[in-house]
């Protein structure tokens, strides 16, 4: 299972900012929304292609976004409501990437989060189904790795995260109700 820290979640800074939770407040959501951006949120439709963003320590993401519609907080005055959000990415074969769960404050009305760092995987050893069979054991036998190999390497990987993705948003509200939103998407290296 892939695992983010959950520093890179932008909204923690809410309980960082000393936002109290009140466990006796329920938040209710209508709808959720799952989107795409850094800085605003573009909704997705399946089919659509991501364009994935490069880190400067090598990595590669998706700037998840994601709204909760008409979101109703019930209960005692003071603090926050809180849900968990998690948010993966899948290939058929097995996961590409996933953030959370993460539980937050939310204020309650229309909520909308953009800029989260969706880290795709990007190790033969932690995700050997998005590299050529026996590609992490071809590394380890310290056999030379030409650039004919590497790059062979990379139009697999290329190739097999284009299309077919299932991107999800899970919300869990305080009462335990679940939410969803999923699209069927590709990803875009250039």
């Amino acid at each position: 299972m892939l695992r983010i820290p959950r520093e890179t979640w932008l909204f923690a800074a809410l309980l960082l900012a000393g936002c109290e939770i009140n466990p006796d407040r329920v938040l209710t959501a209508e709808s959720v929304e799952l989107g795409f951006g850094e800085e605003s949120f573009e909704p997705i439709t399946d089919g659509d292609v991501l364009s994935l963003a490069f880190g400067s320590q090598g990595g590669q993401h998706v700037w998840g976004a994601f709204r909760l519609g008409d979101a109703e907080v019930k209960g005692p005055p003071g603090g926050y409501a809180a849900v968990t959000v998690t948010m993966t990415l899948d290939h058929p074969e097995g996961p590409v990437a996933e953030v959370g769960p993460l539980s937050a404050a939310v204020p309650g009305g229309t909520w909308t989060v953009v800029g989260q760092t969706v880290v795709v995987a990007d190790s033969p050893w932690s995700a050997p189904h998005l590299y050529p069979e026996g590609w992490a054991e071809r590394l380890e036998s310290g056999e030379q790795i030409t650039e004919e190999h590497y790059n062979a390497a990379t139009d697999y990987r290329r190739e097999l995260l284009a299309g077919g993705l299932t991107y999800r948003l899970v919300v869990v509200d305080g009462a335990g109700t679940t939410l969803t939103d999923e699209r069927t998407v590709g990803l875009s290296f250039d």
